[in-house]
């Protein structure tokens, strides 16, 4: 019985890979070491005991032109915001310049109309 729950027991999130293991506290000093003193020969001789190159500790360069991927899909480096034609959405404010504190006057002087008509039908007959 608890071999079938431990089975259908599934993670949130994928299991780390197994190159975090690497980043321990040892082998960090030993980069930061390393990158100070480049030719103490300690250093070199703690270095060439690693199982792995000690490079793999430094990050990755940010990438600064093109796609990165994320969660399996293509992301832009450089995030611009499409414009509601590129999305095909219609746009209902004029594309011209306007009052914005004018149309946020009326969008909110429109919710609270709503909202009292809404609490107005659920006083006077609340089975509709």
């Amino acid at each position: 019985m608890e071999e079938a729950s431990a089975q259908q027991q599934g993670a949130a999130f994928p299991a780390p890979p197994f190159y975090f293991q690497r980043y321990t506290l040892e082998n960090i000093n030993l980069l930061e070491k390393a990158k100070a003193d480049p030719q103490n020969p300690e250093i070199a001789k703690n270095v060439e005991q690693l199982s792995f190159p000690i490079s793999a500790l430094e990050p990755p360069p940010p990438v600064k032109k093109g796609v990165c991927w994320m969660f399996g899909r293509p992301w832009p480096v450089q995030d611009s915001l499409a414009s509601l034609a590129e999305q095909g959405i219609e746009q209902l404010y004029p594309k011209e310049t306007f009052d914005r504190v004018k149309e946020l006057k009326k969008l909110n002087h429109s919710a609270v109309f709503n909202f009292l008509e809404l609490v107005h039908t659920l006083s006077t007959s609340p089975s509709e």
